[in-house]
């Protein structure tokens, strides 16, 4: 089974009602590099209802490398929701995180500039150590 695989199959477990499987998925994802159809299924988890399965994507995606430029800028549009959990969500999972698509990166940095305080606030925290490379 291929790397990318695994990584489909870990973000699948996300889901699970069982808190230690959970757990165990979300910690193998964590601090990862995480590309194509598992990123984006992992960013969209953070939308889920289910503040638990919220929680678990975000401590998976949180210090990971982003290679995958739709997932990596679906994350960054998810600081603008009007949506406090998943704004937070969003803000906690890009925390510490490597961002090698320069366009999600400079959506990113554009962010610090907006109106909305809630907004500004969440692309600071969202900026503490994370690093932007050129892929």
């Amino acid at each position: 089974m291929s790397t990318s695989a695994n990584q489909v199959l870990l973000v699948t477990k996300l889901s699970s009602p069982d808190p230690e499987l959970r757990n165990a998925a979300a910690s193998a994802l964590h601090g990862s590099t995480i590309d194509g159809s598992a990123a984006t299924l992992l960013v969209t988890k953070l939308s889920s209802p289910d503040p638990e399965l919220r929680n678990a994507a975000a401590y998976a995606l949180q210090g990971s490398t982003i290679t995958h430029g739709p997932a990596a800028t679906l994350l960054v549009t998810k600081l603008s929701s009007p949506d406090p959990g998943l704004r937070n969500a969003a803000a906690y999972a890009l925390q510490g995180s490597t961002i090698t698509h320069g366009p999600a990166a400079t959506l990113l940095v554009t962010k610090l500039s907006s109106p909305d305080p809630e907004l500004r606030n969440a692309a600071a925290y969202a900026l503490q150590g994370t690093t932007i490379a050129d892929a």
